[in-house]
């Protein structure tokens, strides 16, 4: 048995040094720490706004993978992610 390709893609990454020093910000980092998760959407992104109007989207993510079981048989298993989005990326997600 073979798993399932999944269709969803979502790369998240953090600011580099470079960008944070050019904001005035002092870090200890000198690394980007990227996650890409491939997977399929729960439901639809729910997209609210804080009370200063900075827009905020929260999906739900299941990502699978297999596992060879005991008896020798391949097994799928999923995990589910909670991922909240800010600002242009949270507009993107509720269109």
């Amino acid at each position: 048995m073979q798993c399932a390709a999944t269709p969803v893609i979502l790369t998240l990454s953090t600011k580099t040094k470079k960008k944070e020093e050019e904001e005035g910000k002092n870090t200890m980092s000198k690394s980007v720490n990227r996650v890409q998760l491939l997977g399929n959407l729960g439901k639809d992104p729910e997209v609210r706004y804080t009370s200063a109007g900075t827009p905020v989207a929260q999906l739900s993510l299941a990502t699978s993978y297999c596992v060879k079981g005991n008896d020798g048989n391949f097994e799928d298993r999923t995990e589910w992610h909670i991922v909240v989005l800010w600002n242009r990326l949270a507009e993107i997600a509720g269109e």
